[in-house]
């Protein structure tokens, strides 16, 4: 009797653990699917943003190369 007692109590602590882990398992693919949309998410900001300043840097480049091949120009004359 003790025995079917003790199977019964086994039987649900077990349902209970292996509830909770699939709830853990279930949580950690949600949490490794969040951070690496994120991560994503921020390495394509980044790679925006450095896309953005050089393209600046090669528009004011090219603002001072033209700037400095006016004024030799303008020397010249």
């Amino acid at each position: 009797m003790f025995r079917i007692a003790f199977s019964g109590v086994h039987h649900s602590l077990t349902r209970r653990f292996t509830a909770l882990h699939t709830h853990r398992l279930y949580f950690s693919v949600v949490a490794l699917y969040l951070v690496s949309l994120f991560g994503l998410l921020a390495l394509s900001w980044a790679t925006q943003a450095a896309t953005v300043d050089t393209a600046n840097n090669a528009a004011q480049h090219s603002d001072t190369t033209q700037t400095s091949k006016r004024a030799s120009v303008t020397q010249a004359s």
